[in-house]
């Protein structure tokens, strides 16, 4: 989770404050982002890397 959190710190200028949960599963996590960071975030995360790992973001879908 850490790895996450300094990424998506780092590369989008956000502070640690608007990240809150981070739910992490073997191919993929859930992190929970304040709505207004959240496009900056997805933005600044899009073709990026993680130690390494090739980066896919979205929005998560809303559950029916």
């Amino acid at each position: 989770t850490g790895d996450i959190l300094g990424a998506f710190t780092g590369e989008s200028g956000i502070s640690g404050s608007s990240i809150g949960q981070i739910d992490m599963y073997d191919k993929f996590s859930f992190v929970e982002v304040d709505k207004k960071v959240a496009d900056t975030v997805v933005e600044s995360m899009h073709n990026n890397t993680i130690k390494g790992n090739k980066v896919a973001i979205d929005f998560a879908k809303d559950r029916d």
